[in-house]
């Protein structure tokens, strides 16, 4: 059996806090479910921007 998985790579301003991030999360899955009933799993991967939050 096949299922349709869609990954989704998003870039969070690097202060995003935990909880906004896991709010955003839940905002993109039910906005993917919502445009492609076909999916049976979303990934949500979160980025920030090149290099922000890294130590130099």
């Amino acid at each position: 059996m096949r299922s349709l998985v869609v990954e989704v790579q998003g870039t969070l301003d690097g202060g995003t806090a935990l909880h906004a991030a896991q709010k955003r999360t839940a905002e993109v899955e039910r906005a993917v479910f919502a445009a492609v009933p076909q999916a049976r799993r979303v990934t949500w991967i979160p980025r920030c921007p090149d290099g922000a939050g890294l130590a130099e």
